[in-house]
């Protein structure tokens, strides 16, 4: 899967000219498709997506069968983490905080 044209990150950077959230969103808009799969496909590289057909991506088995438990006691912590996030990226809502 070859990358969107420019990283949307290093273009942000970039620019000379502080941009509010909404100048990028317009921005980016007309390449969101692109920028998506290419999104979804790196989380499918690195084994945390798996992609299956009809363009289902569910959370890999690895992701979802690891051990949270961390040593200081935040595995709960962790798994809220993980689970906001998932949240976030499979839903067409804007998070609050």
């Amino acid at each position: 899967m070859t990358p969107p044209s420019t990283p949307i990150l290093k273009e942000i950077v970039g620019e000379v000219v502080p941009r509010n959230a909404q100048f990028w969103i317009d921005r980016f808009a007309p390449r969101a498709e692109v920028i998506i799969d290419f999104a979804l496909g790196r989380f499918a590289d690195l084994h945390i997506l798996e992609h299956h057909e009809g363009n289902f991506w569910p959370i890999s088995q690895t992701v979802g069968q690891a051990d949270f438990n961390i040593s200081n006691g935040q595995g709960t912590a962790v798994k809220l983490a993980a689970s906001s996030i998932c949240t976030m990226i499979f839903s067409n809502e804007i998070p609050s905080t």
